[in-house]
């Protein structure tokens, strides 16, 4: 095969073609190298394109370079190169991986070996103890297989004309040059030979198809690209971990194919506690065997009679004195995981026949759900023998029931008709549903008033023959209603009310509407004021609620300061009166901007005096008074306007003028009217008249000393007092 792409040239067929590698197993390794090459003929050419492939060639007298996976569709993989030689393949695999620059990476090649004990075969008269040990006829009942369904055998060659495989062969490989028919054949008849036919012998995959291909990964490759479902290894090729073998089966697992594997037959790899490849790799199902009585050991006491037992063992079937045929007319017993790992093959095609959906960790999942322990019967192998002897029945069974199809069972009660009803709610649909049958025989999809206490299941079917199953017990419906949580809010004013619904009974998928907000469509409301909230609740049936909550806020807290004088400019007493009834109970706190926390305080100073006051909600107001110098006298004045206490004269008119205001350094303050008398004051009654200077004529100049705000100016007449109030800025 001539790939075109960069990089340096090789050669492609150096002295010949590969040969049966069956009867001679070749020296040769993979290799990934850095750089793509391209194959061709020209062998002087190839290797004068680069002096360390000619002499490697030369060195460990390479005869052959080709691709071996050429029906890969992983870019990686289909670079993969084998280098055959007629050498010591593990001199020539350490060479190549110490040239890095060159290739990424390297292993000894596949060698293929067929894991059957051809020694062991007695002609066999008595009956297949192996169908009935599964428990085949109770699966056939469930199904027979779909004539549709193709499973793939990559083996030896295949007597295609024998009286079991006449109509059962979907492909065959014409150039499988390998010239042993007899492994091959056998291993295929077990799977899916031709069954109630009157001839021969039954096997498990009773009526699917197979494809039979010759024993390499590419064939795997070629298997599931083709459309095979399950493919069967009856073979190993190797006893290490192999990253280009791996690649391979991760390649046919993500394209949905299952692989099953012989797990060896303890002689394998140098033992039965040793792994075995493919077998052991992941996402291989690993097969090995079990006698007539689920005994592992194939003569009872004698440990060495049996086959692979180790980590990676996954399920065991039917592998010592199993009836074969491995050439037309002759019908034998025989020994080896090469015929345990088709039982397996042969009862997932079953699987696949009846749920066609399933994927490889579903059915893997359901074979080891299904199998039979084989730990007490086998204690010296506990542990090691997988999940256990595998069920056809119970495997069928299952896999007849397992969902592939994501919907579940609801219990609704339908508004627009007013019936009670199980229906069927559908995660996503790949195809069209095809039919569905509840288990009281109905096809809707949808059961109506279905009884307390019982037990209901539906199938169902879609186009593509993908299974849905589901059961519910039926319950009772209660109607929708909801239940409230609420909280006020907290003051007067405040938004701190909340509203939580609680919704039971109905359909659920409930849709809310709050009546009098917008864009609410939420369980919990917060942040609310006073006043009435009403929810409108619909479930997916057009089932409605109507639910009005009334938010209440406490009364405004109001507040007054009343003065009491007890003393001219002296002593008296702030006083809180409140609208709040039984003050006591209802109030909290008082505090004062002077410390105090009394209802009623004394005060012996004019001045700026508040009030704060918490009642037992957590509301806060507050109030305050200006107390000025003359309080006492009880003067009522306005800006640049006098005021007059105790006589009815009328007292001289009066102006006065701050200027400039704002107040520069050389500010003063004039009056019109000649006194007696006179005083300033500052808002604390403390008498400031020092830093207002005399100058003569009812003029003062402010002093420097002099901050802004209120002033007060105390003037007597003969006729009385006055009080002007002055503002500095």
């Amino acid at each position: 095969m001539n790939v075109w792409i960069k990089g340096f040239v090789i050669i492609g067929l150096l002295r010949g073609i590969l040969t049966n590698f069956c009867n001679a197993q070749e020296a040769g390794i993979w290799v990934l190298p850095m750089e793509n090459f391209i194959l061709i003929q020209d062998f002087e050419k190839s290797l004068s394109s680069n002096l360390y492939i000619k002499q490697l060639v030369e060195d460990f007298d390479i005869y052959s370079i080709s691709r071996p996976l050429p029906d890969s569709k992983n870019s990686i993989l289909q670079n993969v190169l084998e280098f055959k030689c007629n050498c010591d393949e593990s001199i020539l695999l350490e060479t190549v991986r110490k040239a890095d620059s060159i290739f990424l990476k390297s292993e000894i090649s596949p060698k293929y070996s067929f894991l059957y004990e051809p020694n062991d075969y007695n002609i066999y008269s008595q009956l297949n103890y192996a169908l009935n040990l599964i428990n085949a006829k109770q699966a056939w009942d469930i199904t027979k297989g779909d004539t549709n369904l193709v499973v793939a055998v990559c083996d030896q060659n295949f007597s295609v004309g024998h009286e079991e495989l006449i109509g059962k062969v979907s492909y065959y490989d014409t150039v499988n040059y390998n010239s042993n028919f007899t492994h091959g054949t056998a291993v295929a008849i077990t799977l899916a030979g031709s069954t109630d036919n009157g001839v021969g012998l039954s096997s498990i995959g009773f009526n699917v198809k197979m494809q039979l291909r010759s024993a390499t990964y590419n064939s795997i490759l070629q298997a599931s690209y083709s459309g095979a479902k399950v493919i069967n290894i009856s073979w190993s090729s190797g006893c290490f971990q192999n990253w280009f073998t791996q690649s391979v089966i991760d390649e046919v697992y993500q394209n949905g194919t299952v692989v099953v594997a012989a797990a060896g037959n303890g002689n394998t790899c140098g033992g039965p506690n040793n792994l075995v490849y493919p077998a052991a790799h992941d996402h291989v199902i690993s097969v090995s065997s079990v006698g007539p009585f689920d005994n592992h050991e194939r003569i009872y006491g004698n440990s060495s009679t049996t086959h692979q037992h180790n980590s990676t063992v996954d399920l065991c079937a039917p592998g010592y004195d199993v009836l074969l045929s491995p050439t037309a007319g002759l019908y034998l017993s025989g020994n080896g995981t090469s015929f345990a790992a088709p039982y397996v093959s042969g009862l997932i095609s079953l699987m696949l026949s009846i749920n066609p959906c399933l994927n490889p960790d579903e059915i893997e999942f359901i074979l080891k759900e299904t199998a039979v322990n084989l730990d007490s019967l086998n204690p010296n192998y506990a542990g090691v023998l997988g999940a256990g002897r595998i069920d056809a029945y119970e495997a069928v069974l299952m896999a007849s029931q397992y969902s592939t199809i994501g919907f579940n069972l609801k219990q609704v009660f339908d508004c627009t008709d007013s019936l009670e009803k199980l229906i069927i709610v559908f995660d996503s649909l790949q195809s069209p549903i095809s039919s569905c049958i509840w288990n009281n025989g109905h096809t809707e999809n949808y059961l109506i008033n279905p009884e307390f206490g019982t037990t209901y299941n539906v199938f169902l079917n879609d186009l593509n023959g993908c299974i849905g199953y589901e059961e519910i017990i039926a319950d009772t419906l209660h109607n929708l209603n909801v239940n409230t949580n609420i909280s006020h809010p907290s003051c007067f004013g405040n938004q701190d009310g909340t509203v939580t619904l609680d919704i039971e009974g109905g359909n659920g998928q409930y849709s809310i509407e709050w009546l009098n907000l917008s864009n609410s469509n939420l369980i919990n409301l917060t942040n609310l004021n006073a006043g009435i909230y009403t929810a409108h609740i619909t479930d997916q049936y057009n089932c409605e609620f109507f639910e009005s909550i009334s938010l209440m806020e406490p009364s405004e807290l109001l507040l007054e300061l009343n003065y009491l004088e007890l003393e001219y400019l002296k002593y008296g007493k702030l006083i809180v009166e409140t609208n709040k009834d039984s003050l006591d109970s209802l109030i909290s706190s008082y505090s004062w901007n002077t410390g105090e926390i009394e209802r009623v305080i004394d005060i012996d100073s004019c001045g700026f005096y508040e009030v704060e006051v918490v009642d037992n909600n957590g509301c806060i107001a507050s109030a305050n008074i200006w107390i000025n110098p003359l309080n006492n006298i009880n003067s009522e004045f306005n800006n640049n306007q006098g005021g007059t206490v105790g006589i009815s004269e009328e007292l001289p008119k009066f102006s006065s003028v701050l200027y400039p205001n704002p107040v520069s350094e050389n500010g003063s303050f004039r009056i019109s009217n000649s006194y007696s008398e006179i005083q300033f004051f500052n808002l604390s009654g403390s008498d400031v008249s020092k830093d207002f200077i005399s100058k003569g004529n009812q003029i003062f100049e402010l002093s420097h000393k002099i901050t802004k705000g209120y002033y007060f100016v105390h003037i007597q007449y003969d006729e009385g007092w006055l009080i002007e109030e002055i503002v500095v800025y």
